[in-house]
């Protein structure tokens, strides 16, 4: 299953790019990047190779970080913060607020035919 989440990861340009979800990696200490374990740390190799950074800091359950937010551009993110537990699951919910901003699409002028009138108007 991880080597898919790998694969994945690997196929995308993370630049900006918003991972969100429960990976379930109780033992991966985010602030130093390690784990004791091997299948932590190819996780932590791939999203450090592709230059995502891991933006919960908070508990998401219990005392681990399990629930992670993983983003391309570090900057883009206003902020996030763990919540309450979600219904009836044992994880806390975490909200991210982004800044994306939306590129403006110009469209060229065209031309318009108006047969019935005989002449060409210039429109948007």
């Amino acid at each position: 299953m991880l080597s898919k989440i790998n694969e994945s990861i690997n196929k995308i340009n993370t630049e900006n790019a918003l991972l969100l979800g429960d990976f379930n990696f109780r033992d991966i200490d985010w602030n130093t990047l390690t784990s004791p374990h091997a299948i932590d740390q190819s996780f932590i190799d791939t999203i450090t190779d592709n230059l995502l950074t891991q933006m919960v800091k908070d508990p998401t359950r219990g005392n681990n970080i399990l629930d992670l937010a993983l983003v391309g551009d570090p900057q883009s993110v206003i902020s996030c913060v763990v919540l309450e537990q979600f219904g009836t699951s044992d994880h806390q919910m975490v909200k991210v607020e982004m800044n994306c901003p939306i590129p403006r699409i110009n469209k060229a002028p065209r031309k318009v035919y108006l047969f019935t009138e005989g002449y060409l108007v210039h429109g948007g």
